[in-house]
């Protein structure tokens, strides 16, 4: 953002010597190590370093007590850590420029994101108190994947904040739509396919089905989050839905709790909610989920591109012809 800079230009230079970066991955993405040194002054800077990387673990054994970074979002946090903060002016200036430059001449006027530090927020209600207005409206959601949350004020963050989403009518310059939490459900190029697609003949079926596919872990800090607020009456904003099998475990979930809170979580306010999610890649032309899609008013964007770039080859390396008909299945949910 305009007017931020690093805070000390060696601490990068020292901290990049301290770190051995591995070619290692987890979710597709390239792991961080940190020497002894390094993970000393990391425990400084992020207190809750240990137990914020276990939240996201993914399988892993303890990443966090052996100075392990497994994901993207908290290799953006580290960053974050090492820049010196922007002041809300600073960051609400360079929002500004922003839609200056690129949003307002696109004709882009409302647009939804997700957090990825706390500043942000912050900045946009600076600038609403400061102007009474913002350059654009904007609904956002705190994304639990790219902020460093501990595991137990994950676990009840929403169910204890009470049902705080809301629409562009009730507000219509910022509002919170939602929860988000990326790759806590499933992943692209990891959906959760179940037994909704075999593995094709000669290929591991533990490898990918145990390994390779990521289906939501109720043991998880960020997923019991997300549960413990669908229960409380909160919406889906952008959780990645990837394959069918994942809808198929949301539904599950929603219905047990619209059984357990039938006064709240009636039929009418379900539909009304629209859960959202994203990628919705390999959701294919599998009846039951379609089914519940249309039945539960199910926002799922396919991302088409995305699809086209990287699931071909995880389904030719993986699953084989079946596979091809879980792609993108636009006109099966036009039909529904």
């Amino acid at each position: 953002m305009a007017g931020v800079r690093l805070t000390q230009i060696n601490i990068y230079i020292l901290m990049f010597a301290m770190l051995l970066v591995s070619g290692g991955a987890s979710a597709a993405h390239r792991a961080m190590l940190f020497n002894q040194n390094a993970y000393d002054r990391v425990l400084e800077m992020w207190p809750d370093f240990v137990e914020t990387t276990n939240n996201q673990a993914r399988g892993a054994d303890d990443p966090g007590s052996r100075g392990l970074i497994l994901t993207s979002p908290l290799r953006e946090h580290f960053g974050q850590l090492l820049r010196e903060q922007p002041t809300p002016e600073q960051y609400g200036d360079g929002f500004i420029k922003l839609v200056e430059e690129h949003y307002a001449p696109s004709g882009i006027s409302t647009f939804a994101t997700r957090l990825n530090t706390a500043e942000q927020i912050t900045a946009y209600y600076y600038l609403l108190r400061r102007d009474g207005r913002l350059p654009t409206r904007l609904a956002y959601s705190n994304d639990l994947a790219r902020q460093a949350i501990s595991s137990v004020a994950s676990a009840g963050l929403y169910e204890y904040s009470g049902v705080l989403w809301n629409t562009i009518e009730k507000n219509p310059w910022l509002w919170l739509h939602g929860m988000s939490s990326e790759g806590e459900w499933d992943a692209p190029n990891r959906g959760c396919m179940g037994d909704d697609l075999p593995v094709k003949p000669g290929v591991d079926e533990r490898e990918v089905k145990e390994i390779i596919e990521i289906c939501p872990s109720f043991d998880e800090a960020a997923v019991q989050s997300l549960m413990r607020g669908v229960r409380s009456g909160w919406r889906f904003a952008g959780v990645h839905a990837v394959g069918s099998h994942a809808i198929r475990i949301f539904v599950q979930k929603l219905e047990e709790f619209m059984a357990a809170n039938p006064k709240m979580l009636t039929l009418d306010y379900v539909r009304d909610s629209r859960h959202g999610f994203a990628h919705g890649t390999l959701t294919g032309a599998v009846p039951d989920v379609v089914e519940s899609m249309v039945k539960y008013n199910l926002y799922l964007p396919i991302n088409v591109r995305r699809s086209l770039a990287i699931e071909p080859q995880n389904i030719m390396q993986n699953y084989g012809e079946p596979g091809w008909k879980f792609l993108a299945p636009i006109k099966t949910l036009i039909d529904a």
